[in-house]
């Protein structure tokens, strides 16, 4: 038997929707897990975006996208990348998650994948 699971599991809580994934590295891409409908329309924070892999896919289908990632050169580059596809909706922030400073920006949805 598998250890990880097929399908997010959802959790509602005092502040939201918590949604958990755990899949194995080499099964597929984490916007054909989490679902398409869970992002569509709305404003995402993506925690830890790296090189700007599922911001990118995200913001086909999100509203608006924040990837907020600490280092500077993943930032220039997913912003680069980004700029190349037309996405419009898509921004890179140089941030650590444990020091994020949202002001007083809202989000719908917010993932934190692959970065711990």
């Amino acid at each position: 038997m598998s250890r990880f699971r097929e399908a997010p599991e959802a959790v509602e809580t005092a502040v939201g929707r918590v949604v958990t994934v755990v899949r194995h590295p080499r099964a597929g891409r984490e916007l054909a897990v989490l679902g398409v409908a869970l992002f569509r329309g709305k404003d995402v924070l993506d925690i830890g975006s790296g090189d700007g892999r599922l911001s990118l896919d995200l913001a086909r289908v999100a509203r608006r996208v924040v990837g907020v990632e600490p280092s500077a050169d993943a930032v220039a580059a997913s912003a680069r990348r980004a700029a190349a596809l037309g996405l419009r909706n898509v921004r890179f922030e140089v941030g650590a998650a444990q020091h994020l400073d949202l002001g007083r920006r809202r989000f719908d949805v917010a993932v934190f994948t692959w970065s711990l």
